[in-house]
């Protein structure tokens, strides 16, 4: 029960509260146990205070408490992430302890030994002779040797992925510690390698760790492709390059991405590249190129994307009507004339924007969008609505505004709880003032 507590408040990150936890388990003769040093650890890893972390890892120690996996992985993932040089030194000392820890507990299970000394009844020495590691890892594959944790990916990834965020170069020794143990980088490995090498502007190094990870048979996921995309704007790849270069760059890493990797860019990649584009670039050239790379590839965007297109279409000077008319009939011409599947985000912030423009190019667009809104079996916001019927009335189309009403309070009977809706008050007062009729009562 006190464990549970103790993991409920940490992770709500409530000190104040693990604290009294803490104190009333000890006042009731209740013994930590390993599990529950750990969680005290992560408490202290979240709060940033390393130096109790430490101390409860000695008490543990000194209760005679041997780690487990995660206790060494917490412990060693807190000191890393640091960028204190006191903390990374006695992590990395942490990830020496943990392997020699495993060493010395094999090789004295090697030897028929304990590690209180020798076996009963045998010759064998306290302190045995050494065994080439080699020959320990082969005798001993399973997890543990009398109790102690054999050196693990999870461990290693754990101090990569800490150094990544604090201290970069010392990830090389982090992978010849877990190379020293027979350990394999994985895909947590990789994802973190690419991360570090796309931050910093090495794109040939990202595309060679994507290819090393092919030839192993690791699969890329979308976790790589969220960290490759994300870190590719941050590492300086595009300083110095014009809009059209940008976009042919982007276009050459994403063809990479699809020769190193298995599956190439995914939806959500894509998505990401685009809106980084458009937001941080104002690079609308780029973003069409990103976009035809991808439909060439067979793959169709999603909601999330069509709204980050058709919007950028919109914010454009001066709008390109043309191109967003263009792919909005390529949208409803999908699957098989039913239509790309969509959400109520992409129509709500289509109504607006072509409301927001109608004195360019009028009503009809808003109109479409509306009817085939409702087609799909959605209902636009109130907002939305409010931004249609504003357009309409200054466009002087009353009867179109007139039906606008007329759906406007079908909405409101066909859902009760519309009368709470964000937006609703300010869109019956607007129509109040157009002198149609209706009320938010």
């Amino acid at each position: 029960m006190y464990e549970h507590f103790l993991f409920s408040f940490q992770a709500l990150r409530h000190g104040d509260n693990i604290t009294t936890v803490w104190n009333d388990m000890i006042k009731a003769g209740h013994k930590p146990t390993t599990r529950t040093y750990t969680i005290m650890m992560k408490g202290n890893q979240t709060m940033r205070d390393l130096d109790t972390m430490e101390a409860f890892w000695e008490m543990m120690r000194q209760a005679g408490l041997q780690p487990d996996g995660y206790a060494w992985s917490t412990k060693i993932f807190g000191l890393l992430k640091s960028k204190k040089s006191q903390h990374l030194k006695l992590g990395m000392a942490a990830l020496e302890q943990m392997g020699q820890e495993w060493v010395t507990a094999a090789t004295q299970a090697y030897h028929g030994t304990s590690k209180r000394g020798g076996k009963k009844g045998s010759q064998t020495p306290a302190t045995p002779t050494r065994v080439d590691r080699q020959e320990l890892l082969t005798r001993f594959p399973e997890e543990h040797v009398n109790g102690i944790p054999r050196p693990n990916a999870v461990i290693m990834n754990a101090a990569i992925m800490a150094l990544a965020a604090s201290r970069d170069s010392l990830i090389s020794q982090a992978l010849q510690w877990g190379r020293s143990f027979g350990i394999e980088p994985d895909l947590k490995t990789y994802n973190a390698l690419i991360n570090v090498s796309m931050r910093h502007g090495s794109a040939d190094e990202a595309m060679s760790i994507l290819k090393k990870m092919k030839e192993r048979g690791i699969q890329a996921d979308s976790t790589t492709m969220t960290v490759m995309t994300s870190a590719m704007f941050e590492g300086g790849i595009f300083d110095g390059l014009d809009a059209e270069e940008v976009g042919e760059r982007v276009v050459s890493l994403m063809r990479e991405v699809d020769q190193f990797s298995e599956g190439g860019m995914d939806e959500k990649g894509y998505a990401l590249i685009m809106d980084r584009l458009l937001k941080r670039y104002n690079n609308h050239a780029a973003a069409q190129q990103v976009l035809e790379h991808m439909l060439a590839r067979g793959l169709k965007p999603n909601a999330e994307m069509y709204t980050i297109i058709m919007t950028s279409y919109f914010q454009q000077s001066p709008l390109n009507f043309a191109a967003m008319e263009s792919l909005w009939s390529r949208i409803r011409s999908e699957n098989s004339g039913y239509g790309a599947l969509l959400d109520n985000t992409f129509y709500d912030r289509m109504i607006e924007l072509s409301a927001q423009h109608h004195s360019v190019i009028g009503t009809k667009q808003m109109v479409s969008f509306m009817e085939a809104m409702e087609k799909d079996g959605k209902r636009p916001s109130w907002r939305a609505l409010e931004a249609a019927a504003r357009a309409l009335d200054e466009a002087g189309e009353r009867d179109r505004l007139a039906l606008l009403v007329d759906r406007a309070k079908r909405l409101r009977e066909d859902v009760p709880d519309s009368k709470q809706a964000y937006g609703v008050r300010a869109f019956w007062d607007f129509i109040a003032s157009t002198h149609l009729g209706g009320s938010v009562a």
